[in-house]
């Protein structure tokens, strides 16, 4: 993605967002919002694939139930461990966090995460019950995973924003 890009389709983008009518401080948050307050409140919204889950997991007779809809193309959340390697990290510090960064690959922590509606991070873990239609998932999902955008296009998109108001 270019600057021209950006300016090009900025919009497009102004629509799409002069038709967004609900906000949530984390997509967790926007989730939670939705199941507590019905359909009514808000049809659709982007949040993560285990926040579908856990509406699912609770729902009461008469709520909604939910589903994940997976686009062609689309952005992706992998958490990550990252162990860093700097003069303020001291060695007993270095130790303990590798491992932590070891436990979280065992196959018991990573059943805990699926069980938590978290597709598992180590190949070979299996995804658990809850990746099903019953739970508003699909267990093989296929998607082109795009990279975030870097930073100055960011600022391009706030500039262009500030100077069509």
């Amino acid at each position: 993605m270019t600057v021209a890009e950006v300016q090009q389709y900025q919009t497009q983008i102004q629509s799409i967002q002069s038709k967004v009518t609900r906000y949530g401080v984390s997509t967790n948050a926007l989730a939670s919002d939705m199941v507590k307050n019905g359909p009514f409140w808000a049809s659709i919204g982007s949040v993560y694939e285990s926040s579908v889950i856990q509406a699912n997991s609770n729902l009461q007779p008469g709520q909604t139930r939910f589903e994940a809809i997976y686009p062609k193309t689309t952005f992706t959340s992998n958490m990550r461990a990252i162990l860093p390697s700097a003069t303020w990290v001291n060695a007993d510090e270095k130790a303990a966090a590798q491992k932590v960064i070891e436990y979280l690959k065992t196959p018991q922590a990573q059943k805990i995460a699926t069980e938590l509606g978290l597709r598992p991070g180590v190949p070979g873990v299996e995804l658990g019950a809850k990746f099903t239609p019953e739970f508003g998932v699909q267990p093989d999902v296929k998607y082109d995973s795009l990279r975030p955008p870097q930073p100055y296009l960011f600022l391009a998109a706030s500039r262009t924003s500030n100077e069509s108001q």
